[in-house]
């Protein structure tokens, strides 16, 4: 509780009238003073808040973008491994294809059946004479 004006003494009604008129007006724009710096302190602390909000939710997009396009990242470069690891076996099994001696249309002939893992079928004939290397 605070104390906004002092009247002491006699005073006629007119004079009381007056003077707590005058209070009042000055509380009045004291009050209203004080409303709206306490306003102008609400929208202030809003907007600070609003902001704050903003940044965290800026920063939260920021790292899921940034973990998405880590992700991307990185099953792009296991996908480049596998192709090239794929690429390396075709290489190699072309390499093995071109060690096997020429196959021969006639003489004496040994007839061997493959089945490949997928489940393919096959036949190569070799000279009696061919060495195989079998290597797994």
């Amino acid at each position: 509780m605070t104390v906004i004006e002092r009247l002491e003494g006699y005073h006629d009604a007119e004079e009381m009238k007056a003077r707590l008129d005058s209070v009042i007006q000055k509380l009045g724009e004291t009050t209203i003073s004080t409303g709206e710096e306490n306003e102008r302190e609400n929208e202030r602390r809003l907007r600070e808040e609003q902001d704050m909000a903003y940044l965290k939710s800026l920063r939260a997009d920021q790292e899921k973008a940034r973990k998405i396009k880590k992700e991307r990242e990185e099953e792009e470069k296991r996908k480049r491994e596998r192709e090239e690891e794929e690429e390396k076996r075709e290489r190699y099994v072309l390499y093995l294809f071109s060690q096997f001696p020429k196959e021969p249309k006639e003489g004496r002939l040994t007839r061997l059946n493959f089945r490949l893992p997928n489940g393919e079928r096959m036949v190569r004939s070799f000279d009696e004479e061919d060495s195989l290397d079998v290597s797994e």
